[in-house]
């Protein structure tokens, strides 16, 4: 995969994270220190991670890993090591300048302005078909609220049928977690779900985690909102013609999308997280202008 990085053929692989039948991820480590990032998938997710892998290049505000090297037999993807902290650790400390915050709402909006018709092969995004998935994911688990996150899988399906925002390429998968932060400042990783679709998806994705590191009591309200308010006046900035009139829309719909993650991690009062989750869902929706 690699015949021109010789320096990368005896490099240790070092586990970082592994999802059984879906994803091995690792380190490849030179002399004790990290050098490039490998990816091995499962069969089905390959394909789109493939085709988005090379697609999106640094430029400006906007700092990306490059790729490195492929396998298709052994679907595997290797990618440049890009250090810094990993932001959705950082932004409890009150030491972190939100002004690495507003960096990052440039850089997305770096990534929003690329033309998806010079990406091509990107998918497009699958419409109402994670909603369903949220919904019917939470009907297995927890009966009794089976009637309210179908009704809100219907809502939201409406409501962002109505939102004319033209499409563009996404991250696909934007949170704190995709964000690395330090000296070289900000950069966006890990671009398996990038697709074309509303710009909107992705700060509504950032959003609805916020909401969860606050019900995780990781993050205080008021270190969210603040959080929030920086990134959208980053995005802003770089995006004069924007403006956040449906982005509660796209927040309560990653939130249902949220749902089923209380039970998927175990945690022990996941029916009472995933009932605060339908039910944050459910005011956004109600609200929408003005609330986020």
């Amino acid at each position: 995969m690699l015949p021109d990085l010789p320096h990368l053929h005896g490099a240790e692989v070092s586990m970082l994270r592994y999802k059984p039948e879906r994803r091995f991820v690792a380190g490849l480590n030179v002399d004790g220190q990290p050098a490039a990032l490998l990816k091995h998938y499962e069969a089905r997710a390959y394909e789109p991670a493939r085709d988005a892998a090379g697609r999106f290049s640094s430029r400006g505000a906007l700092r990306v890993p490059t790729l490195l090297g492929r396998s298709t037999s052994r679907r595997v993807l290797v990618t440049e090591w890009l250090p810094g902290r990993d932001l959705r650790r950082a932004l409890p400390d009150p030491d972190l300048d939100l002004a690495a915050v507003q960096e990052l709402g440039r850089a997305l909006a770096k990534l929003h302005s690329r033309n998806p018709r010079r990406l091509s092969g990107l998918r497009e995004t699958t419409g109402d078909q994670p909603l369903k998935a949220a919904a019917a994911a939470v009907t297995a688990v927890l009966p009794s609220l089976s009637l309210q996150a179908r009704r809100l899988s219907r809502q939201l399906t409406r409501a962002l049928a109505q939102v004319d925002t033209p499409r563009t390429a996404i991250h696909g998968d934007f949170s704190a977690e995709q964000v690395l932060v330090g000296q070289h400042g900000v950069a966006l990783v890990d671009f398996d779900a990038a697709a074309c679709g509303d710009p909107d998806s992705d700060l509504g994705s950032f959003i609805a985690r916020l909401h969860w590191d606050v019900l995780e009591v990781t993050l205080t309200s008021a270190r969210a909102g603040a959080v929030r308010d920086a990134l959208l006046g980053g995005y802003g900035a770089a995006r004069p013609s924007w403006t956040p009139g449906q982005l509660p829309v796209h927040v309560a719909a990653h939130l249902l999308r949220l749902a089923p993650l209380p039970f998927r991690q175990r945690l022990p009062d996941w029916p009472e997280r995933t009932g605060a989750l339908l039910e944050l869902a459910s005011e956004l929706l109600a609200q929408r202008k003005g609330a986020l």
